[in-house]
């Protein structure tokens, strides 16, 4: 086992920076899209592709995080605190600034605070607080409807504002939920191996074994849900696809880092934390300058 030592080797650190990277090349992205170029729109329809990494990295490192952290509540007032932020800067965005493009543009922190919220009450005690988890995994579904509503209608549902709307909807509840499961589920089946082999759950766990195979059902199961998220993306004539699963499938590259995590935090100083939560409304605030000018 000590051979599988060095077939993970990413931490929760090195994730996070791949994360970090990907998004801001994404919303880099997005602004060059705008643009009347069509060399520099090409460019940034590449990047867009490449920030399909970034949302599957951040759903798994949720799914850790909650998997891992003494002090749930605290993690999710940090999620909710970001999402509140960001929202209401949408909506000055909106609504005061006049910028209507953020209009149309779904808030991801709201998938973020949704799966959180999911997976905060499917890891809660009492039996019975579990099923509260049905309001964030029906608001997810839901949001999945309107938007295939919308499109088949060619209408706007206008008492559901887009900044208060999740972004991947399905994807987000999906992954989470396999991501979450995963690792106890792979411990489940593999336990009785171990017995058989004199294997303590210790060994198996620090060889690296246990966070391999563990990466792996995760991997196949987010495999999956975009394999059948592209395939109902065809159903139709193509009218059904509010994830524009065209480009979202590129999202499988996430795959990649994660089949490497070896389940440890790795550098984690306060500062980087502070940071990590930090980057999202910051970076954007410095492309809207630098774009804007």
């Amino acid at each position: 086992m000590n051979r599988l030592r060095a077939t993970v080797f990413l931490s929760s650190f090195w994730l996070r920076i791949i994360g970090l990277l990907t998004m801001t090349l994404d919303h880099i992205g997005v602004f060059l899209e705008w643009n009347s170029n069509p060399n520099i729109v090409q460019v940034g329809s590449i990047f867009r592709i490449i920030g399909r990494i970034a949302f599957p990295i951040f759903i798994f490192l949720l799914a850790e995080g909650m998997r891992h952290t003494r002090n749930k509540e605290r993690y999710l007032l940090r999620i909710g605190i970001l999402y509140l932020v960001l929202t209401i800067a949408q909506v000055i965005g909106i609504y005061w600034k006049g910028i209507a493009d953020l209009n149309y543009a779904p808030n991801p922190f709201a998938d973020l605070i949704l799966c959180t919220l999911l997976l905060y009450f499917l890891a809660s005690s009492p039996w019975w607080k579990k099923l509260f988890a049905i309001l964030p995994a029906g608001i997810l579904i839901a949001c999945f409807i309107f938007r295939v509503y919308e499109l088949q209608n060619d209408v706007t549902i206008t008492w559901f504002p887009y900044p208060f709307r999740p972004s991947y909807t399905l994807i987000g509840l999906g992954a989470s939920l396999g991501f979450y499961y995963a690792p106890k589920i792979m411990n489940k089946l593999m336990h009785s191996y171990n017995q058989s082999q004199g294997i303590s759950d210790e060994v198996y766990q620090e060889s690296g074994y246990g966070q391999r195979n563990a990466n792996m059902l995760g991997a196949i199961f987010f495999f999956l849900l975009v394999l059948g998220l592209w395939g109902l993306s065809y159903i139709n004539e193509r009218s059904i696809d509010p994830l524009d699963m065209s480009t979202q499938a590129w999202c499988l590259l996430a795959l990649l880092p994660i089949l490497f995590y070896n389940g440890k935090k790795g550098y984690s100083a306060k500062w980087f934390s502070i940071f990590s939560y930090a980057y999202f409304p910051v970076h954007l605030v410095i492309l809207f300058l630098i774009f804007g000018l």
